[in-house]
Formats: C-alpha cells, structure tokens, sequence
C-alpha cells in the first residue's frame, strides 16, 4: 500500500512538473503579459491555449477567435466622428456594432444619447441602446421611461440592462424589481432584453433567475470568461481601447458567434 501511495505521489509531481515546464515556454512574461499573444491554462484533463493578437490601432489586443467586433459609448466619449468611425478596418478588424447608453433609472437621459442614436443610424452600423438599472427604483418605471426615450426599429439590437448593483434589499426583491423591468421591455419590443453585468456579479445575483436572456459580460484584460460554463452573447473584454473617430479610451466587446447570428437577434 505504502509502494503504490509513493508511486501515486510521484506521478502526480511529474504531472505537475511538466505542466509548470510547459508555462515557462509559453505564458508570456509580466513587463506584457500577452506579448507572444498566447496564454494557458491548465485544467485537469486538458491545456486550453488563447490566442490574442497585439493591435497598435487600437491600443488593446484583440481575441483572435472571434470576428464581431463592437464598443459601447455614453457622453463621456464626447462628440463621434461617425464617419471615421464606420471607416475604421485596422489590421482585420472593423467595428460591426455599436451600443449607445441611453438613459439611467427613471429620470436620467444621457444628453448625447440621441444625436448617438441617429447618427450611428445615418452611418450604416448596427445600433442598440442600454439602460443603468437602479435597484431602488421601480422596475417598471425605468422600462417606461427607456422605452419613451428610445425608439427601436426593425434591425436595431436587444436592448441591454446595465446591472452592477443590487442595492441594500433581499435578493428575492432585487430579482422581482429587475424581472418587472425585463417584462415591461421584452413585450414593448418582442426580443428578450440583453443583461450586462459583471462576471462575479452575474454568478452571484444573476445567473439562478435570468439565466435564460442572454448575457453581456465584462470581464477585463484576461481571457477567464472564455473557460467558464456560462453562456454569453457578448464580452467587453477592455475598456481601454482606441478607435479613431473617438477621443479617450472606449471599450472593446465581441460577439460571441457570426454576424448573421447577432443580426438574428435584433429587433424583428
């Protein structure tokens, strides 16, 4: 028993021991940590490799295993130059889509949004719009006050949800208080809604009750959300990213499929 324990502990630490040799070779070193654009990690059963591809265009490096490619803007990224921006095909990748914040729990309009709204129209790319979700307030009212301010047509994006908070109140509260919003919006409409949260907060307050809409995550500068088992539609994978036609930082998402599958869930 003893012999076959030892032998047992011995090819356990050769596993380890080639798992670690093999991450000297390939995870890049820490003064940049996708700089050989590949990144491992090592599960029980397998070694999962992530290619990332280095754009000096943009600023960020680019998940190369996916080709839609889009950002999210509010007033802060100021005045656009849409024409720029539609324009824009650096080293592969063009921006597909873009969603455009539009108003915050029920009396908040971001004062750019609808000269966003039109002239992302205007220039030929896919447009959505979102909303900041304040737990606080009721569900309901916010769905309204969206929905006055924003009028959706045929092609345009799922509305989105912006859920970071869940406020001081039960979880059960804050889960009735987001479905009556999601309610209200998915029957306006007739497309479910898109929920963007965080990773962590997703697995926490989101995923046992809206686990059927789909889902925009953010999860920054590492590609941990591409090895979890939760479905997504789309990731904000940087928010540090550079377009032209825009001044400042932007951040950078990707859809998680083809372009004819993000146009089959836009509004009918």
């Amino acid at each position: 028993m003893l012999v076959r324990l030892n032998v047992q502990w011995i090819r356990g630490r050769v596993r380890i021991f080639l798992g670690l040799l093999i991450l000297l070779f390939l995870i890049p070193k820490k003064s940049d940590p996708y700089s050989n654009k590949k990144i491992v990690y090592l599960t029980p059963r397998i070694i999962k490799l992530v290619q990332y591809r280095k754009t000096d265009a943009f600023g960020i490096h680019i998940p190369t295993m996916y080709n839609v490619h889009g950002i999210d803007i509010s007033r802060y990224q100021q005045k656009i130059n849409w024409k720029k921006l539609k324009a824009v095909d650096e080293e592969g990748v063009a921006i597909s889509f873009v969603y455009i914040k539009a108003t915050e729990g029920v009396d908040a309009l971001d004062p750019m949004f609808s000269t966003n709204w039109n002239e992302c129209k205007n220039a030929g790319l896919l447009r959505g719009a979102y909303h900041y979700f304040k737990p606080k307030k009721s569900g309901k009212e916010q769905a309204k006050f969206f929905l006055n301010k924003v009028a959706h047509l045929a092609g345009d994006l799922p509305p989105v949800i912006d859920v970071e908070e869940r406020g001081k109140m039960s979880l059960g509260l804050f889960h009735r208080n987001l479905k009556s919003m999601i309610d209200e919006i998915e029957a306006e409409v007739g497309v479910k809604p898109v929920i963007y949260t965080s990773l962590r907060f997703y697995q926490d307050f989101i995923k046992t009750k809206f686990a059927d809409y789909p889902c925009w995550i953010a999860n920054y500068h590492h590609p941990k959300l591409l090895f979890t088992k939760e479905k997504w539609a789309i990731w904000q994978h940087s928010d540090k990213g550079k377009v032209s036609g825009i001044m400042g930082r932007v951040d950078f998402n990707t859809f998680n499929g083809s372009m004819d599958e993000l146009k089959k869930l836009c509004v009918k």
